[in-house]
């Protein structure tokens, strides 16, 4: 019975150096995805963990009341208050992303708005009203290397707060001529309907602008979408090469093995049973390559998460889809590669002449 890799075993130099460059494609290929992958996470995380809680309505300048009205009458719509917002930057791996700063109009909205998105003050206090003060979520402080009593601008932080909602919320002082950021409305779905909401929403943009989940992550696809694309020609480009360099090289060890496959021949195994054995060889040795090397990538990931992304609040997914994707693209072109180029030779070999010339 022919057993894949016992030429392995009895070989192990070359089965090292197979299984090294292997390991170290699948390794390069799966780090460098989730690195790239984690801007787009983080611009995720900070873009929609508050628009899948709450949406965000701007009134065109001129259609204030009616906007408010057309709000208060959405089947979907819950609670409403009134805020103005604005942004503030966040620092990803490759450059920055914003999270939304949220004034409610006074301390019990605030409190309300709170309770509704289930957040907890962790250290500190409330904003106090008639005063230029925040509370932030303690990733946002991680991440801009803030602390309670620093502020951002004209605005002190005087507390932190912990939950799924990442953004800041703020108050005014009184002595603060014109309102800061923009003027809007802070509306809460019924019953968490909140993608029905989202669409109710998007029928009536004539009378607002809006910040929805839906709308949000549209907008996020899009930015992302040339990055991606780039993304995955350049791993494809580096994949298929050295899916190239290794068919190569098991071409040109299979090369040195005519020898073997005759003697195999001549005791009665017919040379689709050798082809079916080459490729059980290789498909074994890429299979154990890519999950040595998904391994080492989560170990490699884990490090750069606790040394980097917990300094900025951040959180570095190990493995994504995107990333499993374009790393099995590795064994699958190797053993396309190489398989497909041995066997055909296989094929087309007189391996009975190879014993009558020993």
């Amino acid at each position: 019975m022919l057993k894949p890799l016992t030429f392995y075993i009895r070989n192990k130099k070359k089965a090292a150096v197979l299984v090294l460059v292997l390991v170290a494609a699948v390794f390069s290929v799966a780090t460098v995805v989730a690195l790239v992958q984690s801007v787009f996470h983080t611009s995720e995380v900070m873009n929609l963990s508050p628009l899948s809680s709450f949406s965000i309505v701007q009134p065109t300048g001129r259609n204030t009341e009616e906007a408010k009205t057309a709000l208060e009458n959405l089947e979907n719509a819950d609670s409403m208050y009134g805020v103005s917002f604005t942004f503030t930057s966040v620092s990803t791996l490759f450059g920055t992303t914003s999270a939304f700063i949220v004034f409610p109009d006074g301390a019990d909205d605030l409190s309300a708005i709170f309770t509704r998105c289930g957040l907890v003050i962790s250290q500190g206090l409330f904003p106090r009203d008639g005063h230029n003060e925040l509370v932030a979520h303690e990733s946002i402080l991680l991440n801009r290397d803030l602390a309670i009593g620093d502020s951002i601008g004209d605005f002190t932080i005087v507390g932190s707060f912990i939950g799924d909602a990442i953004l800041i919320f703020g108050s005014i002082s009184r002595d603060v001529d014109a309102s800061v950021g923009q003027e809007a409305f802070l509306v809460f779905p019924q019953d968490g309907n909140l993608f029905a909401l989202n669409h109710e929403i998007e029928q009536q943009l004539q009378y607002w602008t809006a910040h929805t989940y839906s709308i949000a992550s549209r907008r996020l696809q899009d930015e992302f979408s040339t990055i991606n694309l780039v993304m995955s020609i350049i791993i494809v480009m580096v994949v298929l090469s050295i899916s190239i360099a290794v068919g190569a090289l098991v071409y040109t060890v299979y090369s040195g093995r005519y020898e073997e496959f005759a003697i195999i021949n001549a005791i009665g195994h017919k040379k689709t049973r050798i082809g079916r054995l080459i490729f059980a060889e290789v498909s074994v040795l890429a299979i154990i390559s890519w999950v040595i090397g998904i391994a080492l990538s989560v170990f490699a990931l884990y490090l750069i998460n606790m040394a980097i992304f917990q300094d900025m609040g951040q959180t570095l997914q190990f493995i994504t889809a995107r990333g499993i994707y374009y790393t099995l693209l590795v064994p699958a072109l190797i053993i396309t590669l190489s398989v497909v180029p041995v066997t055909r030779r296989l094929s087309k070999t007189d391996l009975i002449s190879i014993i009558e010339r020993r």
